[in-house]
């Protein structure tokens, strides 16, 4: 399932996370509703943002990186998607 809802949940997500104050707005959205549209769940958007916050929280040059423009960029999101695959045991469910 697609659409903006699901979008404003992950990026609230991201939000939560990070302590940050990314706004709803069509260039955070889009990223993240394209990736919805490719076939992403939801849960997968929170989990790749979960890991990167794992990995990069305490890394003062990427933490500047935990934003929507980087992590559901289409390259970049396939990729940390893919990451998760042999992590499945930190998949887990929001909803």
């Amino acid at each position: 399932m697609s659409g903006k809802p699901n979008a404003t949940s992950v990026l609230n997500h991201l939000n939560e996370q990070t302590g940050k104050n990314y706004q709803a707005v069509k260039a955070n959205l889009s990223l993240i509703e394209a990736r919805l549209k490719e076939g992403f769940t939801v849960d997968q958007c929170k989990a790749v943002i979960d890991t990167k916050i794992k990995t990069w929280a305490h890394d003062e040059k990427m933490s500047a990186y935990l934003r929507p423009k980087t992590l559901f960029n289409a390259t970049n999101f396939a990729q940390y998607a893919g990451e998760l695959e042999s992590n499945a045991s930190e998949v887990q469910s929001w909803e």
